[in-house]
């Protein structure tokens, strides 16, 4: 299975997972995966770690309302170990390709830290992405 998230470095908290695809992946532990923009900051990377295999993308998108009028975002294609036997450097070009597309997306900083009553980021930031 093959999952993608998107993870945001969230200035109070941290960094964590905005969005997933698709939202449940019984055998795959992906809450340590945004902590890799701890350790990388900028720019495409493979990374393995307890039979997971990713491929991350950390790139900025405009917020004025944001120390340094950016927001921190990372992109991930992962799998388990054997999965699939993809060379997940094959992703590279998609993934800088899409965080090209969501960059031209017009106030996209208004729908990063916007969740409706259940708690749940909405559909209406799903579509933006």
């Amino acid at each position: 299975m093959l999952i993608t998230l998107l993870s945001i470095f969230d200035h109070k908290y941290g960094p964590k997972i905005l969005m997933q695809t698709p939202s449940s992946a019984p055998s795959m532990n992906l809450e340590h995966v945004p902590i890799l923009m701890d350790l990388y900051k900028v720019g495409f990377f493979l990374h393995q770690f307890q039979g997971l295999n990713t491929a991350n993308l950390i790139f900025n998108v405009y917020s004025p309302s944001s120390r340094g009028r950016k927001e921190n975002l990372m992109l991930t294609v992962a799998s388990m170990e054997g999965n699939y036997n993809l060379n997940l450097g094959s992703f590279q070009e998609i993934m800088e390709y899409f965080a090209s597309e969501v960059r031209k997306v017009n106030d996209l900083y208004k729908g990063l830290y916007f969740k409706d009553s259940s708690g749940n980021f909405s559909e209406i930031v799903e579509r933006l992405l």
